[in-house]
């Protein structure tokens, strides 16, 4: 006699689905929704609030704005690491507080110049 025992559980995205939830197939485009300073929303002006940033599966990135690099995304640690290569030098990290098939949010936790302790709120544009 043979007894087999088969347990089923919930388990977290794996790593690879959400790195996928960041760049897609391939590319994912991410518009700016708000931007909250040292715990208050600043209010976006018109150039503001067409700000993108898009995503590929090659970890580059580019902006709205002409920056563009390389990024890292460890999801296990939920950091985002962009090496911005054009239109500026420098590194930025941010703690990504949520990742989801519509929304993506950070907070700049480190960077080379710029204002800390702000959260980016982006929903998916394509």
């Amino acid at each position: 006699m043979l007894l087999l025992f088969v347990s089923c559980e919930d388990t977290e995205p794996t790593i690879d689905a959400e790195q996928n939830m960041l760049w897609g197939n391939g590319a994912k485009a991410w518009i700016i929704q708000k931007q909250i300073v040292d715990g208050s929303e600043i209010q976006l002006d018109t150039n503001q609030i067409k700000y993108t940033k898009i995503y590929s599966s090659d970890q580059t990135y580019y902006d709205s704005d002409g920056l563009s690099g390389q990024y890292t995304y460890d999801a296990s640690e939920s950091k985002l690491i962009e090496n911005i290569r054009t239109g500026g030098i420098g590194t930025l990290t941010y703690d990504v507080l949520d990742l989801n098939s519509n929304t993506f949010v950070v907070k700049l936790i480190s960077n080379d110049t710029g204002v800390l302790n702000s959260e980016f709120y982006y929903k998916r544009k394509n």
